[in-house]
């Protein structure tokens, strides 16, 4: 039973972030890109008046703050038993679709909505639960524009999702239809009923629990193929 009061209306974890390319300095147009946007969600839904960004980037001395129309969003690291705590109260949770976190969400039973890739490990996770609730909710760059180049590998992926972060991001046209249809998918995800949501976790769990991850990933990959 749960007795704490939930502080925040909305969580948005966007992970670690840092990787072989992506760091929060350099190769960082992702997490621009998030700077530009989290003001506009908060003046595009009034129901999230207290938001909370976790996550590597805002690590002791990046911490930050965004207002706007008297509404907050506090971006600050969280260790992980105090994020999962977070995350097992707040009523609407945001995440970087990475395997980690998504394990975290099944077992605290709360179905997420994926925030758009960071780098390729991201894409290949989407793709592979394509036919979930939490895969075909989730946002994409293709959303935005569909036939941006994405190599097949790690690297040059990442390198060219890195790329369409900054396109979208300088571009007025470009970031009003991410705006647009990320707010298509957070009003189809905060509509979902309980037993939605607890179907979608369910789902995962089949499809997450019990065996390896790269087993589990080869084998929904293999099938999708092969359908």
């Amino acid at each position: 039973m749960r007795t704490a009061e939930p502080e925040y209306d909305l969580l948005i974890n966007v992970g670690g972030f840092k990787n072989f390319l992506l760091d929060f300095e350099v190769n960082n147009d992702y997490l621009r890109l998030l700077h530009r946007w989290i003001p506009d969600l908060l003046r595009d839904w009034p129901q999230f008046r207290r938001v909370l960004v976790c996550g590597g980037p805002f690590g002791e001395g990046r911490e930050r703050t965004f207002s706007a129309v008297g509404r907050q969003a506090d971006c600050r690291f969280l260790r992980q038993r105090e994020l999962l705590q977070v995350a097992a109260i707040t009523a609407d949770y945001l995440l970087a679709p990475g395997l980690t976190a998504l394990h975290e969400s099944i077992a605290l039973g709360r179905l997420p909505l994926a925030i758009h890739e960071q780098h390729y490990a991201h894409v290949f996770t989407m793709r592979a639960l394509d036919g979930t609730l939490f895969g075909r909710s989730g946002g994409r760059f293709t959303d935005v524009v569909p036939c941006h180049p994405l190599p097949e590998d790690d690297f040059t992926g990442t390198a060219a999702l890195v790329e369409l972060a900054g396109r979208i991001r300088e571009d007025a046209g470009l970031y009003a239809k991410y705006r647009r249809t990320f707010n298509e998918r957070i009003e189809h995800y905060v509509s979902l009923t309980p037993p939605q949501r607890q179907q979608g976790v369910e789902e995962l769990g089949k499809l997450l629990d019990g065996e390896p991850v790269h087993s589990v990933m080869t084998e929904i990959l293999g099938t999708s193929r092969a359908a």
